[in-house]
């Protein structure tokens, strides 16, 4: 690993926010960092116990869940930089998922799931079948492309971002981890961690392909 690129072994064991005015501050577990993103995910790191989450690592989440970006967290003043609101998102997924990284949509997905975030139910939503499935596998940690890869050739990468176009217009969402959250307040999800889709199921935590689709 290189410390440059990948930073320090340790971090401080307090993830630091600003939201209104008010400084947020919550205990989070000490691991080395992994730059994830929306569509980036790592392998397994060793297994954390669940806690309690504090109020200010809620918010955090729900920014998540809104679609928030580790850019629009640094800018908004949430975190000194990006790399520090990406890091810091990604020791709450571990700890969501019991140790591993995982994608910003499973986060989200784990987080409903788990009762960390409160959700109030929307109109029920019927997605067309890829819609639904598409969603599902946002939900259990995949990226479009391993969308792709699992498919076997039903769909192509043109189609996959026609479906995720789609999908996204059908829930109103920014992103995949938008619509992972939006899809659970208008009940196309339940909190089964491993969503059943139509393409296999999903290993996670899940390796990203070379040349992914973002």
């Amino acid at each position: 690993m290189n410390p440059r690129r990948d930073g320090p072994s340790t971090a401080p064991a307090v993830l630091s926010a600003r939201d209104g005015g008010q400084r947020l501050s919550g205990a989070i577990a000490t691991s080395k960092l992994r730059a994830l993103t929306d569509e980036d995910t790592g392998a397994s790191a060793p297994k954390i116990s669940a806690r309690v989450f504090t109020g200010d690592e809620k918010r955090v989440l729900h920014l998540v869940a809104q679609g928030r970006s580790g850019r629009e967290l640094a800018d908004g003043g949430f975190f000194p930089t990006e790399k520090s609101a990406v890091w810091s998102v990604a020791q709450l997924g571990r700890i969501l998922s019991g140790g591993a990284y995982v994608r910003w949509s499973r986060i989200v997905h784990l987080a409903v799931s788990q009762q960390v975030l409160a959700i109030e139910p929307a109109p029920p939503l019927d997605l067309p079948t890829f819609q639904l499935d598409l969603l599902r596998a946002y939900a259990a940690g995949s990226s479009l492309e391993e969308y792709v890869h699992r498919s076997s050739g039903a769909v192509s990468r043109c189609e996959a971002r026609e479906l995720r176009y789609l999908l996204c217009h059908s829930l109103g969402a920014s992103g995949s981890a938008n619509a992972v959250y939006l899809g659970h307040l208008h009940g196309a999800l339940d909190h089964d961690p491993a969503p059943p889709l139509l393409f296999g199921a999903i290993s996670l935590p899940c390796p990203v392909p070379a040349g992914r689709v973002t």
